[in-house]
């Protein structure tokens, strides 16, 4: 067996595990949610690392590639990327809704890193952020947009399609690297007619 092939299996007894012990707790904190992490990791970061190159050609960039280009480690990111999409997909969700999450999380880690790095309290903001964690993702970037507000940074919040389209980017990377999530179509009612909505669930086989 070549080490594609067992590395391969290994995410797949990891996706078995994983999706055993989800009922129950934070897909990535159950133990094969963490070996999925540790094993997608690497994949994620070296599909954004090649990707750069294209983004960096536009030449009217959004507020997200912006902020991509001058990121000089994707592994974080990927890392996120693939927490991200096991803690939301708790069931099929719709792909816009899930790159929306995904992008958000992104936004907020770097947002994150440029606290830590520009300013003396960033270790505190850090400590407080990990004080609300309990209270959702949702409460936690509120209260990180609201501290970057009140200090005057030189930060420009991501519209609700920057977070989709960075979202949109990072879960076809995630679909392609890993084989961890699968998509489908969903039928859809509007108003006389069925509308396919495009679905995003943990894969099955990966």
């Amino acid at each position: 067996m070549d080490q594609h092939n067992l590395n391969q299996e290994m995410l797949d007894l990891g996706v078995q595990r994983y999706r055993k012990n989800r009922a129950t707790n934070k897909g990535s904190l159950t133990n094969a949610g963490r070996r999925i992490m540790r094993e997608g990791v690497e994949p994620v970061a070296l599909g954004l690392l090649e990707l750069l190159p294209t983004v960096q050609k536009i030449k009217n960039k959004s507020q997200w590639q912006r902020c991509l280009v001058d990121v000089k480690d994707f592994r974080p990111i990927a890392l996120i990327a693939v927490k991200a999409t096991l803690d939301v997909l708790d069931e099929a969700r719709s792909y816009a809704s899930v790159c929306f999450r995904l992008g958000r999380a992104v936004e907020d880690q770097l947002l994150s890193d440029d606290f830590i790095r520009n300013h003396e309290f960033g270790s505190r903001l850090v400590k407080r952020m990990q004080d609300l964690a309990s209270r959702g993702p949702a409460t936690q970037s509120a209260y990180l947009h609201k501290t970057a507000r009140s200090e005057d940074m030189e930060w420009t919040d991501w519209t609700r399609r920057d977070r989709i389209s960075c979202g949109s980017m990072l879960l076809e990377i995630v679909h392609d690297r890993t084989g961890l999530i699968k998509f489908t179509d969903k039928a859809q009612r509007r108003r006389r007619h069925f509308k396919p909505m495009r679905m995003v669930e943990i894969s099955d086989v990966t």
